[in-house]
């Protein structure tokens, strides 16, 4: 038997193809969940603070300043060291979500028994969240997220140390 394709078959066959890439993206992202396939992208489109206030704590600039002079708060740059360097909280620990593997040991040495206030560059950034979750699948579990960022902070002329 010889297939024989014509142009009613491939129209057919395109528009099958369409549908379902139409209901996967769309069901993708309505759905908390999500198809697998397309998981991470689309569900990284949708707004940062809707993603994390379900699974960390999310804390404002003045809530976390009032953290800020405390002892028993540690905040950590999730950004790059190059932006670290341009600028971070005073104080602040540089453990950059992309080069997370070069950080092991400063992440065992982390104490457990202190507030861990993370940020990144604005609540357009999702560098905060992944860090959060790495940290997390280490046992670390007190885990805040500033999610308007050193942007926020620059902002308001808090302080800021520079490299």
């Amino acid at each position: 038997m010889k297939w024989i394709l014509n142009v009613e078959t491939l129209r057919n066959i395109f528009l099958i193809t369409l549908f379902v890439l139409v209901f996967s993206f769309t069901y993708n992202f309505f759905s908390p969940k999500g198809l697998n396939i397309f998981n991470a992208n689309v569900n990284s489109m949708k707004k940062v603070s809707q993603s994390t206030s379900n699974e960390f704590n999310v804390i404002s600039i003045d809530e976390a300043l009032e953290f800020f002079y405390n002892e028993n708060t540690i905040f950590i740059d999730a950004r790059s060291p190059s932006d670290y360097e341009k600028g971070h909280i005073p104080g602040a620990l540089n453990l950059s979500t992309k080069e997370f593997d070069n950080y092991l040991e400063t992440v065992f040495s982390l104490p457990r028994n202190k507030l861990i206030i993370i940020y990144c560059e604005s609540i357009h950034c999702n560098l905060s969240h992944e860090l959060a979750v790495k940290l997390k699948n280490f046992g670390i579990e007190n885990i805040y997220l500033m999610v308007e960022g050193i942007n926020e902070w620059k902002k308001r002329s808090l302080p800021l140390n520079k490299y």
